[in-house]
């Protein structure tokens, strides 16, 4: 590969190496054209995997230019040009890879009129003013697209992800948030994407919530690790990031339990505590075995309660009431 006009600086994130012109580094590797010139013109075929390219600058392809392109678990953010970020006119893969906050004025990720084009589980986000997604020109018959548990989101100003939706195959589960990739064969949704930051692994992602609707919304899913090498499910997540951080919460149940003869209930109290402020939803049983005579019978009672709670343990009550007989003092 090779820079235009200028080579391109690299730089890197603290307790990272500087590592000009490799295209492999399992702690990721940062390239910019420093608002300059276009960070790489490849006039081959290559591939490239744990990049960021960054502050490009150049009308078509500011951040590559190349006949055919692969990328793994890369992320090309913040180029800027009249045209596009990435162009690849014969060939274009993206596989576990993020293309956001790209200022372009054709399209974010272009290709060729006949090219090959497979985006796998990879993200397209925030790239204005122009859309996300598209061919240079008008598509050829031998164009084809294949879209396969891909996010195309909140492209273009105004909205448009993607600017051409001719030869496209869908595959897996794909999310846009408008029709302009199809309005067959993939969700029209918004992804509930969270800012394009820092989530561990070799460059930044738009981390998901377990609310999105593309977790565990994958099928046919190929890639068995994310952008960030996390192992995916078998029933993957749409786009480059796998969620698995989910909050953890630690609870207590006081062991003497209050009865209230004259209102008919026994409080049940205790202490919740969570690795993140979130509010849950308590589910809670209290039973008691009680002799009537010469029987013996089992009195329950059940019902949830939500409880707000954060790193620092706090306090919980239920009233538990029952349908019919009565609370007795002694073991529940």
């Amino acid at each position: 590969m090779r820079a235009s006009r200028a080579p391109p600086s690299c730089s890197t994130r603290p307790s990272r190496r500087s590592a000009p012109y490799r295209s492999w580094d399992p702690t990721g590797v940062t390239i910019s054209g420093n608002d300059q010139h276009r960070v790489i013109n490849g006039g081959t075929s290559f591939t490239l995997r744990n990049l960021t390219l960054t502050q490009g600058y150049a009308d078509l392809g500011s951040a590559v230019m190349a006949p055919s392109l692969t990328l793994y678990n890369t992320t090309v953010q913040d180029n800027r040009g009249s045209a596009s970020a990435l162009y690849a006119n014969d060939a274009l893969h993206l596989v576990n890879s993020t293309v956001s906050r790209n200022t372009v004025g054709r399209s974010a990720v272009e290709y060729g009129p006949i090219a090959q084009v497979t985006i796998d589980n990879s993200t397209i986000a925030d790239n204005a003013p122009a859309a996300g997604f598209g061919p240079i020109g008008y598509p050829g018959y031998g164009v084809k697209v294949t879209l396969r548990n891909s996010i195309l989101v909140n492209n273009g100003n105004p909205q448009q992800n993607c600017s051409s939706f001719f030869g496209f195959v869908y595959e897996g589960s794909n999310i846009s948030s408008d029709l302009s990739c199809g309005e067959v064969g993939l969700t029209i949704a918004d992804p509930m994407l969270m800012p394009l930051a820092y989530n561990g692994g070799p460059n930044m992602t738009h981390a998901i919530a377990h609310m999105s609707p593309a977790y565990n919304a994958g099928s046919s899913c190929s890639q068995t690790t994310d952008q960030r090498y996390v192992t995916r499910d078998a029933k993957c997540d749409v786009g480059a990031f796998e969620f698995n951080d989910f909050t953890k919460v630690t609870i207590a149940i006081d062991p003497a339990v209050r009865l209230d003869t004259e209102h008919g209930y026994a409080l049940l109290t205790g202490t919740v505590k969570c690795t993140r402020d979130e509010t849950i939803l308590l589910g809670l049983e209290l039973r008691q075995t009680q002799k009537a005579g010469k029987n013996v019978v089992t009195v329950h009672s059940a019902g949830t309660t939500q409880v707000a709670c954060g790193p620092v343990a706090s306090s919980w009550a239920r009233k538990m009431f029952l349908t019919s007989g009565a609370w007795q003092a002694g073991a529940a």
